[in-house]
């Protein structure tokens, strides 16, 4: 699942189990940072991150961490598009 930041970067939805995920992004971000996230195949749906751990593999960064602010709506949609 393609996402963009709110800074204009990229990043790609790789894993989702339960609330934890982990991302490829084009953006580092600190641990204990949240950070949010348009949907991009899915306009005015959006997803918040609080960063565990970031970590640079190649040309992007590793992000785990885990979703707040789930709404059943997002959490349904996650499911269906990236499962883990």
């Amino acid at each position: 699942m393609e996402l963009r930041w709110t800074t204009g970067k990229q990043a790609r939805l790789v894993v989702v189990q339960g609330e934890r995920v982990t991302l490829h992004s084009e953006a580092a971000f600190a641990p204990g940072a949240p950070i949010t996230a348009a949907i991009e195949a899915h306009p005015g749906q959006q997803l918040t991150v609080k960063v565990h751990g970031c970590r640079r593999e190649g040309e992007h960064y590793v992000i785990t961490g885990r979703l707040i602010n789930l709404t059943r709506e997002l959490k349904a949609l996650l499911a269906t598009v990236a499962p883990a």
